[in-house]
């Protein structure tokens, strides 16, 4: 029998309260006074590497983005600059050149996609009102040939 039990079965129920949640015996008994705050210590710990190892993923996964954004807005000026649309005149203005490429066609690119997203939702009535194509062109094809297919810094009407 156990001492504890001993003092119960004895009527000194102070000494075994005292003895069972007062007294710090062996970390990891079930209860001690001193576990809850290892516990607390080891939950910190653990919070803490996850943490940063959170961090550290986020910070590598900006990084590629930023990366794989840059070459994006990148390649539109290597194109224009090699003349590889066959046009002798690639960059249509050079003082527009920048702004294009840095403001005007990442909104193109979204509402190219805005565009795609609102054709897929109107398509069930568009399919009724026989104009699929037509949707189609002014919803998708004309911001995706304003974002993907004009000269650098070409901002005129065709």
């Amino acid at each position: 029998m156990a001492r504890w039990e001993e003092e119960l079965n004895e009527g000194r129920l102070s000494s075994v309260v005292e003895q069972r949640f007062c007294k710090p015996l062996v970390v990891g008994s079930n209860p001690t006074a001193g576990s809850g705050l290892v516990i607390l210590m080891k939950q910190k710990e653990l919070l803490t590497k996850s943490l940063r190892l959170f961090t550290t993923n986020i910070m590598k996964n900006t990084l590629r983005v930023a990366i794989l954004t840059a070459i994006a807005l990148a390649s539109p000026l290597a194109m224009a600059d090699s003349g590889s649309k066959g046009s002798s005149d690639a960059v249509a203005d050079p003082a527009l050149a920048v702004p294009d490429l840095l403001f005007a066609r990442p909104a193109g690119l979204v509402g190219t996609t805005l565009g795609f997203t609102a054709f897929v939702v109107t398509s069930p009535f568009t399919a009724m009102a026989e104009c699929v194509d037509d949707a189609w062109d002014t919803l998708v094809i004309t911001p995706g040939e304003w974002t993907f297919t004009r000269s650098l810094g070409d901002f005129g009407d065709k």
